[in-house]
């Protein structure tokens, strides 16, 4: 199982705009933007922004860079068009969670003495694999809520 997301969008407009809508999501204050994602700036050859979802954050704003699923969005220039590469990285927290369930299950069935143990043992896992769905369902929201701010559509 993937755990990060990559996408590419070709975008119909210059770089230069493209560039301009990023740095404006980045720029506007988190709690009077009418965007759904806010982050930063990250690097300039290619420009690199991180991006997070407002609704998506525990702890804000204190801990929202390590609470947060994160997109790693990369700008390319094309002839007239641009185009953005992004990457998803996982919660810390939802990872630590999986981490935990899949050591309890461990755990339960080494020490294994009678049928209850391997019952817990399974619902532990069963927990660990629910994690690394949500995950990818917070991913998910975390995507079209960038998409839905760039007004993209995906190519790949």
């Amino acid at each position: 199982m993937k755990f990060n997301i990559a996408k590419d969008y070709i975008v119909d407009r210059p770089f230069e705009e493209t560039f301009s809508k990023l740095d404006k999501i980045i720029s506007t204050s988190f709690y009077n933007s009418q965007y759904s994602t806010f982050g930063n700036f990250v690097s300039a050859d290619p420009p690199e922004f991180l991006l997070m979802a407002k609704w998506a954050t525990i702890g804000r704003p204190f801990f929202a860079k390590l609470t947060s699923t994160k997109i790693y969005a990369k700008l390319f220039k094309l002839d007239n068009k641009s185009k953005i590469s992004i990457i998803t990285k996982s919660n810390l927290g939802i990872l630590f969670m999986f981490i935990l369930s899949v050591a309890a299950t461990l755990i339960k069935l080494i020490a294994c003495k009678t049928l209850e143990d391997l019952k817990l043992s399974g619902i532990y896992f069963l927990v660990a694999i629910g994690f690394l769905l949500l995950d990818r369902f917070i991913k998910n929201i975390v995507i079209a809520s960038f998409e839905t701010d760039m007004n993209l559509k995906v190519i790949s």
